[in-house]
């Protein structure tokens, strides 16, 4: 299973996207179930909305999972207390995983 493995976090970040890239060329596009797209929709179903906002829902739903997949998968011997943090944030109904696989890039870089 791929994970950070003491790499740094630019090696990380660029293998990371590689991978997604090369998933998505032979499988699709990752995240976009049509439970999860709901999920960013406001739980409307997909005729119950524009193609526009349903493909806008659908773009935030495989960022979101990019990036909280990129931080869950990052060393743990380094980056540890931040991912219980988010997870612990994530229980009480405070969610402060990253948005966007660079927004959790940058959320590795700073710690």
């Amino acid at each position: 299973m791929f994970g950070q493995n003491g790499l740094s976090v630019n090696e990380y970040h660029s293998q990371f996207k590689g991978l997604v890239d090369a998933l998505e060329y032979s499988e699709g596009t990752i995240g976009l179930s049509d439970k999860r797209i709901m999920k960013f929709n406001n739980g409307k179903r997909q005729d119950e909305v524009s193609k526009e906002e349903w493909a806008d829902a659908a773009a935030r739903a495989r960022d979101d999972l990019l990036a909280v997949r990129f931080i869950k998968r990052s060393d743990p011997s380094r980056y540890g207390a931040l991912i219980a943090d988010l997870q612990n944030q994530y229980a009480r109904g405070n969610n402060q995983y990253p948005a966007t696989l660079d927004d959790a890039y940058t959320m590795l870089t700073l710690v």
